[in-house]
């Protein structure tokens, strides 16, 4: 922790274990979501619906967060 936020309780540090999955929806990396058809971004939604349920299945995860990376 860093000095000064030791021993507070909003600053609080344990070991976890998580996943990170990166989806990749187009080969267009300019592509934005509101440039895309209704269909390629209904796919991006399935799959979205679909990592969530994976993800939220597993008895060690307890939060998934989907968003959108659009770099530096």
């Amino acid at each position: 922790a860093e000095e000064g936020l030791a021993g507070s309780p909003f600053f609080r540090s344990r070991p976890e274990r998580g996943l990170a999955r990166v989806v990749c929806f187009s080969p267009r990396h300019d592509l934005t979501i509101p440039e895309m058809d209704q269909l390629a971004i209904r796919r991006v939604v399935d799959l979205w619906i679909e990592e969530y349920q994976t993800l939220g299945a597993k008895p060690f995860i307890r939060y998934v967060q989907i968003f959108e990376n659009k770099g530096a």
